[in-house]
């Protein structure tokens, strides 16, 4: 009886005293800022990179204007951190001329200036750490196909279905 008591003791303040504080750190460090510490910018033929690294997992938001030629990307709680404390960078660049950051409150805007009309742009996570990657390129135009012959005949020689994914099921066909 000694032993369950004991038992039930330890437990009550494992539960009372460890689990609140272990929560709470964990919420401190769920709600820490974010920093925004260095910025690398990659070229590969026509399509220009730009690398944010920061020390979590950044939390933002897009607001594109690029009839403008400007992208924002808002970063919830967060600041830079740059080593020369400047809040701009400016590219010799054709595509792209800049960022500038913003401090808005406890958020930080990344303000990208592009000096090209008909880009696009696809943000990624970074695959080796944190932050996030922008992949600018400029359009490009499909060009539709001809029309087909008037007699033209196709064959279909198989029909699959692949229902591997629980989303969506790919109907696969060969010609």
């Amino acid at each position: 009886m000694c032993s369950f008591r004991s038992f039930i003791t330890r437990f009550t303040l494992l539960y009372c005293v460890i689990f609140p504080i272990a929560e709470g750190n964990y919420a401190q460090s769920s709600n820490s800022t974010l920093l925004i510490q260095k910025l690398e910018l990659l070229r590969r033929g026509k399509q220009i990179s730009v690398m944010l690294h920061t020390n979590n997992n950044p939390v933002y938001e897009i607001n594109e204007n690029l009839s403008s030629k400007t992208l924002v990307i808002k970063f919830k709680n967060s600041k830079v951190s740059f080593s020369d404390g400047r809040m701009e960078r400016l590219f010799s660049d054709y595509q792209i001329a800049g960022i500038r950051f913003l401090e808005i409150g406890s958020d930080i805007w990344a303000q990208f200036k592009l000096l090209e009309e008909n880009l696009s742009y696809s943000i990624s996570s970074i695959e080796n750490g944190d932050g996030i990657r922008v992949d600018f390129r400029p359009l490009f135009e499909v060009e539709p196909l001809p029309d087909p012959p008037e007699n033209a005949f196709y064959e279909l020689s198989s029909l699959k279905f692949d229902s591997t994914n629980k989303s969506f099921t790919r109907l696969i066909l060969d010609f």
